[in-house]
């Protein structure tokens, strides 16, 4: 029974799970994948005995050896403690930028590091107009050899420093005043200068959202669902990092409904979308994905066997035509606005089954290919 598929999700995944668990549970952290077929693990959040703690502690994941701390030769430049930042991979470096301190509120900086010199660069703020305003729950994804894009989030509003237009960012105002913001602008970083610049952008961009998936295909980033100031969504847009332009393709097939804090990754010319938080603050562990060839959306059945419970604010990274999930949380409680479940396992999908799928032929009367009409705004 578990290898069967249905009529309506195209292939079958299986997740298997290595004797590998994350030192800690957590949720919120960073990972990506390095040359050598290893996997760093930066911050988060961790829930410990006395509450819910950020912490800047980083990891190194090795198929052989499990997890081992990374101590980087000196501690002298440490980046802060931090969950739910923004971060990427390219080459030997991993680059973070921001993200949420309960310490010191939202963060504005860049922090690298060089896995050749295990030392870390932590670039402060500085009073610059190109500069990304703090925020947390943004993405940034490598757009070319030597700079990384980043997109979106939620923080504070800083209008001397962000150069936001009305239309790039939603605010909302807590009782005591102070006044937040969902962004939908776009940087670009030079990872060799550690630089930011701010392109001029054509089209009509993604609504400002936050905890949204986001990936790069050549010169193409795909962003999909998250939070924007009014719900959560489950719409596409793609930005052509060659054009520095917008645009929502006509989708086809069924999509995933509405969610943020979900976890996306790229296999091949495949978008993979796992878990995340409904709007009706209910966790999915169901797994979706998007052919940007075809711009259709098809439902993956999961084995029953070794499937992760649901979840969001989990960590996904890809090698070759795998994917590795770790951690993440669940079990929200409306009251506090907080996740009580954390989870410290790790997950491997096989996603070549995805990777290699292609539809049947239609014939003139099958409506398998139909377009999916207006997305991301059902309630």
């Amino acid at each position: 029974m578990g290898n069967e598929v249905s009529s309506d999700k195209v292939v079958v995944v299986k997740f298997c799970q290595p004797n590998h668990r994350l030192p800690d549970k957590r949720e919120a952290h960073s990972l990506v994948s390095l040359p050598d077929g290893s996997l760093l693990l930066f911050g988060g959040a961790r829930l410990t005995a006395t509450g819910r703690e950020e912490t800047n502690a980083l990891w190194s994941w090795q198929p052989d050896n499990g997890w081992s701390e990374v101590r980087p030769k000196t501690d002298s430049n440490l980046p802060p403690a931090r969950a739910c930042a923004a971060s990427c991979a390219l080459g030997d470096r991993l680059f973070v930028f921001g993200g949420l301190s309960s310490n010191s509120g939202w963060l504005g900086d860049l922090a690298v590091f060089d896995s050749q010199s295990q030392t870390w660069t932590v670039h402060s703020t500085p009073s610059d107009s190109v500069w990304p305003p703090a925020r947390d729950k943004a993405a940034m994804c490598a757009v070319g050899p030597n700079r990384a894009m980043l997109f979106g989030g939620f923080g504070p509003k800083d209008s001397d420093s962000s150069g936001d237009d009305d239309d790039e960012m939603g605010s909302d105002d807590d009782e005591d005043g102070a006044e937040f913001g969902w962004f939908n602008d776009v940087h670009f970083l030079d990872t060799d200068t550690a630089t930011w610049s701010r392109p001029t952008v054509t089209g009509t961009p993604p609504t400002p959202r936050a905890a949204f998936g986001m990936c790069s295909i050549g010169s193409k980033v795909y962003v999909f669902g998250g939070r924007d100031t009014m719900q959560r969504v489950n719409d596409v847009h793609v930005f052509d990092v060659d054009t520095c332009s917008w645009s929502q393709p006509q989708t086809h097939g069924t999509p995933p409904p509405p969610r943020s804090f979900h976890s996306m990754a790229r296999v091949g010319s495949k978008l993979i979308v796992f878990g995340g938080l409904s709007r009706h603050n209910a966790h999915f562990n169901d797994v979706h994905f998007f052919d940007t060839a075809t711009s259709t959306w098809h439902e993956a059945a999961v084995d029953a066997a070794g499937k992760p419970a649901a979840r969001g604010y989990a960590a996904v990274v890809t090698i070759g035509s795998t994917v590795f999930l770790t951690g993440g949380s669940a079990g929200f409680d409306s009251s506090t606005q907080e996740n009580g479940v954390y989870f410290d396992d790790l997950y491997m999908l096989d996603a070549s089954p995805i990777e290699s799928y292609s539809p049947p032929p239609t014939t003139s009367g099958d409506a398998a290919g139909a377009p999916s009409g207006s997305i991301g705004t059902t309630s």
